[in-house]
């Protein structure tokens, strides 16, 4: 059910209506970005809409089931709006958007809100981006059975791997670039064995990509090398913290983390194989 003002539902039953629509991002870091299909900039509770880079929409649908309403948003990657370094970096993962309708002659009016979300997957192509929006049935498609796996299920540090990260981080300065936004020198706190930080994650702290996480490729000798490279420019003095990785297996479960207690693999039961082995076939060697 939707909620409409008095004076925005008189203006939907006139012979002519001057509407607009806006849809308004909410990124996890609380940084809140608007946007307009509008030919001028609309602000709205106390939030500016701008419609320099303006955007498309595919046709909302809903129904009364609880299947996922889908829809594509696309705009022009801009200075100001979305840009590809930022979505590169992860800013707008899991972001929350609002799409609404509005009267642009008469904003006191208020807005009808047409759908709210999550951006999902991220398309960049020729100087625009198409994103989709994840309805909030979404959730409720998530799979929350435990399944059989050779390696961990769970997150090291998470509430059932129970590792305390805290003995597991690092920080870090860079000191040389070697391949910009992917390779560097760097020095880094505490005295920490080469690959430790393998497969790790790294949070830039300060510089131009401050506050954007990356998983790290590779860590030894000094040598940092990302798995992707970063959204901006790294320079000489930008500072980071650095988090253990885990590949999920027992054995660095056990001789790593000293963890096994609360490993959540099953590296014992037989695989595909076993079940469409003949009575008389010999087992691998």
């Amino acid at each position: 059910m939707k909620t409409v003002s008095a004076g925005l539902l008189s203006h939907l039953g006139g012979e002519t209506t001057t509407l607009a629509t806006l849809w308004r991002l909410t990124r996890r870091d609380g940084a809140v970005m608007g946007f307009t299909d509008h030919d001028t900039d609309l602000t709205l509770n106390g939030i500016a809409h701008s419609a320099a880079t303006g955007y498309t929409r595919t046709a909302l649908t809903g129904d009364a089931q609880l299947s996922v309403d889908n829809m594509d948003l696309e705009g022009i990657l801009a200075a100001g709006g979305l840009t590809a370094d930022d979505i590169r970096a992860g800013l707008y993962d899991w972001a929350e958007l609002r799409v609404s309708m509005v009267n642009y002659a008469d904003l006191t009016q208020g807005e009808i809100l047409l759908r709210r979300g999550r951006l999902g997957e991220f398309t960049l192509r020729s100087g625009v981006f198409v994103t989709e929006l994840r309805g909030l049935s979404q959730a409720l498609t998530r799979n929350f059975i435990r399944t059989y796996t050779a390696d961990c299920g769970a997150d090291l540090g998470d509430e059932r791997c129970k590792v305390d990260l805290s003995l597991y981080r690092e920080t870090g300065t860079v000191t040389s670039l070697t391949e910009q936004r992917r390779l560097f020198g760097a020095t880094v706190t505490g005295a920490r064995a080469d690959g430790f930080f393998g497969g790790g994650l790294l949070t830039w702290l300060t510089g131009l990509n401050a506050g954007a996480k990356i998983e790290v490729h590779t860590a030894s000798a000094g040598t940092i090398r990302l798995y992707l490279p970063t959204g901006e420019d790294i320079t000489v003095g930008d500072t980071f913290e650095l988090r253990a990785g885990c590949d999920k297996s027992v054995t660095m479960c056990k001789n790593v983390y000293d963890n096994i207690v609360n490993n959540r693999s099953f590296p014992f039961i037989p695989g595909a194989d076993a079940v469409t082995r003949t009575p008389d076939a010999k087992p691998p060697q």
